[in-house]
């Protein structure tokens, strides 16, 4: 199936029309695409970048309350235990 005919000779024959062309409005076009994706890329790297440093600032603030979780959890279970053992002796000295 052959192409239909440009829109400003109706009768031209497309193989011809190749000869006109200029070569270096595509090579700009193509550049201009390379550089769109460069620019592109650098922002999702970027981007990247900082959602791995927020991450990571994120499972540190997760551990550092974890940790103070457990040392409250522990002190709560020491003074649980310090309390039964002043229960023990007052039941005791009655």
């Amino acid at each position: 199936m052959e192409p239909p005919p440009l829109l400003r000779s109706p009768k031209s024959n497309p193989t011809s029309s190749f000869s006109s062309v200029d070569l270096e409005a595509p090579l700009k076009s193509i550049d201009q695409v390379r550089k769109r994706l460069n620019y592109e890329i650098g922002v999702t790297e970027y981007r990247n970048y900082k959602l791995m440093k927020a991450e990571k600032e994120l499972m540190d603030l997760n551990s550092e309350a974890n940790e103070a979780l457990y040392r409250a959890s522990k002190q709560k279970m020491n003074a649980d235990t310090s309390r039964e053992r002043i229960t023990l002796l007052n039941f005791e000295l009655f």
